[in-house]
């Protein structure tokens, strides 16, 4: 965005502040689940253990999923280098630390939206 802004000769500096990650976890089935849901900046050489932020499901059918760089060092580093203008691949973790399901359940995580907020002070 940067260096298209600059090309366009639109003057100016553009920085990036925050990465919000949000969306939905949806469970169909009955699941009582404690884990994580984590990003990485590199994929994980052994099963995760921790996370990001905590998600515990007691038999609901919904749960939100909102994650932010004040949440994630990950996303904050993502956010550090996109400023620096490095590209970046984040790797989402899903993990578990405990669960029960007395009929089997299925897990869907959705991504809903990604969101860079960005400020652009004029020279």
């Amino acid at each position: 965005m940067r260096k298209a802004q600059q090309e366009a000769g639109i003057p100016g500096t553009v920085h990036f502040q925050k990465i919000e990650v949000s969306g939905n976890i949806t469970v169909e089935g009955d699941l009582v689940f404690d884990g994580f849901i984590g990003f990485s900046l590199s994929e994980p050489a052994s099963t995760p253990t921790s996370g990001d932020i905590d998600i515990k499901i007691d038999r609901q059918t919904e749960y939100p999923l909102s994650i932010s760089t004040s949440d994630s060092p990950a996303l904050k580093e993502a956010l550090n280098r996109i400023n620096n203008e490095d590209d970046v691949t984040l790797w989402m973790i899903f993990g578990q630390r405990n669960y029960d399901s007395t009929g089997g359940a299925t897990v869907t995580v959705e991504i809903e939206n990604v969101r860079l907020r960005v400020t652009w002070t004029a020279w």
